[in-house]
Protein backbone atom coordinates (compact mmCIF):
# COMPACT_ATOMS: atom_id res chain seq x y z
CA UNK A 1 0.00 0.00 0.00
CA UNK A 2 3.14 2.04 1.00
CA UNK A 3 5.09 1.42 -2.29
CA UNK A 4 3.30 3.81 -4.94
CA UNK A 5 3.61 6.50 -2.37
CA UNK A 6 7.39 6.44 -1.63
CA UNK A 7 7.97 5.52 -5.42
CA UNK A 8 6.22 8.43 -6.28
CA UNK A 9 8.52 10.95 -3.72
CA UNK A 10 11.72 8.64 -5.04
CA UNK A 11 10.43 9.75 -8.51
CA UNK A 12 9.04 13.52 -7.72
CA UNK A 13 12.63 14.39 -6.01
CA UNK A 14 10.77 16.07 -3.44
CA UNK A 15 12.92 15.40 -0.36
CA UNK A 16 16.37 15.94 -1.83
CA UNK A 17 19.71 13.66 -0.97
CA UNK A 18 17.19 10.48 -0.30
CA UNK A 19 18.83 7.60 -0.79
CA UNK A 20 16.44 5.18 -2.59
CA UNK A 21 17.75 1.91 -0.97
CA UNK A 22 17.45 3.68 2.65
CA UNK A 23 13.68 4.34 1.93
CA UNK A 24 13.01 1.11 0.29
CA UNK A 25 14.57 -1.07 3.72
CA UNK A 26 12.56 1.54 5.96
CA UNK A 27 9.60 0.88 3.90
CA UNK A 28 10.73 -3.02 3.99
CA UNK A 29 11.08 -2.78 7.67
CA UNK A 30 7.74 -1.36 8.28
CA UNK A 31 5.60 -3.05 6.51
CA UNK A 32 7.01 -5.97 8.96
CA UNK A 33 6.76 -4.98 11.64
CA UNK A 34 3.15 -5.95 12.88
CA UNK A 35 3.88 -6.94 16.29
CA UNK A 36 1.29 -5.16 18.27
CA UNK A 37 -2.28 -6.87 17.19
CA UNK A 38 -3.11 -10.58 16.97
CA UNK A 39 -4.53 -9.75 13.65
CA UNK A 40 -1.05 -8.70 12.29
CA UNK A 41 -0.11 -12.29 10.74
CA UNK A 42 -1.23 -15.50 10.59
CA UNK A 43 1.05 -16.53 13.21
CA UNK A 44 0.08 -13.88 15.61
CA UNK A 45 -3.41 -15.79 15.40
CA UNK A 46 -2.19 -19.26 15.72
CA UNK A 47 0.05 -18.14 19.06
CA UNK A 48 -3.23 -16.07 20.11
CA UNK A 49 -5.25 -18.67 20.10
CA UNK A 50 -2.94 -21.39 21.18
CA UNK A 51 -1.77 -19.86 24.14
CA UNK A 52 -4.79 -17.59 25.33
CA UNK A 53 -3.68 -14.45 24.97
CA UNK A 54 -5.50 -11.12 25.65
CA UNK A 55 -5.72 -8.42 22.98
CA UNK A 56 -3.52 -6.34 25.55
CA UNK A 57 -0.70 -8.88 26.21
CA UNK A 58 -0.31 -8.04 22.24
CA UNK A 59 -0.55 -4.06 22.87
CA UNK A 60 1.65 -4.33 25.86
CA UNK A 61 4.65 -6.46 24.75
CA UNK A 62 4.09 -5.99 20.74
CA UNK A 63 4.52 -2.34 20.84
CA UNK A 64 7.52 -1.86 22.45
CA UNK A 65 9.19 -4.43 20.38
CA UNK A 66 8.09 -1.87 17.24
CA UNK A 67 9.37 0.79 18.72
CA UNK A 68 13.00 -0.73 19.01
CA UNK A 69 12.76 -2.13 15.86
CA UNK A 70 11.56 2.06 13.98
CA UNK A 71 14.72 2.74 15.77
CA UNK A 72 17.21 0.81 14.93
CA UNK A 73 15.68 0.58 11.39
CA UNK A 74 15.70 4.56 10.83
CA UNK A 75 19.42 4.06 12.40
CA UNK A 76 20.35 1.57 10.66
CA UNK A 77 19.56 3.37 7.47
CA UNK A 78 21.10 6.22 8.25
CA UNK A 79 24.24 4.63 8.96
CA UNK A 80 24.04 1.93 6.24
CA UNK A 81 23.12 4.28 3.40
Amino acid sequence: IMFPIVSGILKDGSVSDLDPYAALYVLMLAGSASFSTPIGYQTNLMAHSAGAYQFSDWVRFGLGLQIVLMIAGVLGAFFLY
